[in-house]
C-alpha cells in the first residue's frame, strides 16, 4: 500500500570517512524555487528545492546528510528475503522536465560498514524486468 508520508529523504549524503563536516547554510538562489546549500568543510555548494516542508541536517551511520520533507512512499526498515534488516527509502517527485521520477534506496549496515543500493529512474519505467531486477538485487544481497 502506498503511503504518502512527509517525513524525510536523503537528498545529499557526504561520505567523508574520518573528516568532520560542519552544518551547511541556506542562501537565496536566483530562481525562487531553489536555495543554495553551502557547506564550508569540505567546501561545496548544492542547489536544492525551496518548497520542501522541512529541512533536517543529521547523521546516518556516521555520514552527514541533509534531509528534506517531500512526498515519500516509504521511509523505514524492511526485512529482505535473506532475513537482513535494511533501511528503505522510496519517493516520487516531478522532475525538471515535468515527468514523474522515483528514487529507491536501501542501506545495509554491518558493524561500521554501510553498503547501499540505489535506483533512480522515470516512475513509469519501474515495471516488468526493471522492477524484478531491483527486487532481486535488494533481496539477494548478503554479507560474506
Amino acid at each position: 500500500m502506498r503511503r504518502f508520508l512527509s517525513f524525510g529523504i536523503i537528498i545529499l549524503c557526504l561520505f567523508l570517512g574520518v573528516q568532520a563536516v560542519q552544518a551547511g547554510t541556506f542562501y537565496l538562489h536566483e530562481h525562487p524555487s531553489y536555495w543554495w546549500y553551502v557547506v564550508e568543510e569540505p567546501a561545496f555548494s548544492a542547489v536544492i528545492p525551496s518548497g520542501a516542508d522541512n529541512y533536517i541536517e543529521r547523521s546516518i551511520f556516521g555520514m552527514k546528510s541533509l534531509l528534506m520533507t517531500i512526498t515519500v512512499l516509504n521511509n523505514g526498515e524492511i526485512t529482505t528475503s535473506n532475513g537482513l534488516i535494511t533501511h528503505f527509502y522510496a519517493y516520487e517527485a516531478t522532475g525538471a522536465d515535468g515527468k514523474r521520477v522515483m528514487l529507491r534506496t536501501v542501506l545495509f549496515q554491518r558493524r561500521h560498514h554501510v553498503v547501499y543500493l540505489t535506483l533512480f529512474l522515470e516512475a513509469d519505467e519501474y515495471q516488468g524486468d526493471m522492477r524484478e531486477y531491483w527486487i532481486r538485487a535488494v533481496n539477494g544481497f548478503e554479507w560474506n
